[in-house]
């Protein structure tokens, strides 16, 4: 009875493998996973009522990219297209002094601001625009994260295989 046991364990365990193993590898490529809110405002206000706001609002949320979109849940939708076309923190945001409050608040939340990154702007920057409305204003990626910049001046981070903070 052992030996039976035993057989259809490693049976269904290698029948397991092999369905995993059939399937697009690369699946999970296009899930990014909530990682967390930054505990602090770009704009220095540490009010934790906008961060807990935000915190509930996102922390179920996961960015989908599929044909050419970037799908916020249940929220909004951006077009994207992957390209090679970086941009640098100051042309980015224009005065020295707002590229270091980001480089500020990107390193407490333990992410490089590098002299380069992606930014992915929203369709239609008006204000029928849902992702506007949702309280998001823009969205940079930045090696192995999706960050979205919100009107409270929080970042929303979106990562890959990392547990949520």
């Amino acid at each position: 009875m052992k030996k039976i046991f035993l057989t259809l364990i490693v049976f269904f365990i290698f029948s397991v493998g092999n369905v995993h193993s059939n399937e697009s590898p690369d699946i999970w490529d296009y899930y990014w996973d909530y990682y967390k809110v930054s505990k602090n405002s770009v704009f220095g206000n540490e009010l934790d009522y906008d961060r807990q706001f935000l915190t509930e609002n996102y922390s179920q949320i996961k960015l989908i990219l599929i044909a050419g979109d970037i799908i916020v849940d249940t929220i909004c939708l951006i077009h994207y297209e992957t390209s090679t076309n970086l941009t640098t923190p100051l042309s980015y945001w224009k005065t020295p002094e707002k590229v270091e409050k980001y480089k500020k608040i990107f390193s407490e939340e333990g992410i490089l601001l590098g002299d380069q990154f992606e930014a992915i702007n929203f369709p239609n920057n008006h204000d029928d625009n849902l992702c506007l409305k949702a309280g998001l204003t823009d969205l940079i990626k930045i090696d192995n994260y999706f960050v979205f910049l919100t009107k409270s001046g929080h970042l929303i981070i979106f990562s890959k295989h990392l547990k949520k903070k």
